[in-house]
């Protein structure tokens, strides 16, 4: 029983493969800059600290999502 067939890897010209690893660097270069930001920031936090804000992050999460699925059903 196949629900999903393979689909084809179609080839990128040279100009796309350049595009799109010129692009991906950018956003890695993005992501570096934002963590070496993010790091210095927390770099003093303590354990207490880390585990406040996991918690905070956590019940964030957590009640959005119970608000989406109560809203699913009303």
């Amino acid at each position: 029983m196949r629900l999903f067939g393979k689909t084809k890897k179609e080839q990128l010209s040279q100009r796309q493969e350049a595009l799109a690893l010129g692009l991906a660097d950018r956003i890695c270069g993005w992501q570096r800059r934002v963590s070496d930001r993010l790091n210095r920031m927390t770099a003093g936090f303590g354990r207490r600290t880390w585990l406040w804000l996991l918690g905070i992050v956590g019940i964030s999460f957590g009640s959005y999502c119970a608000y989406l699925i109560w809203n699913a059903f009303n």
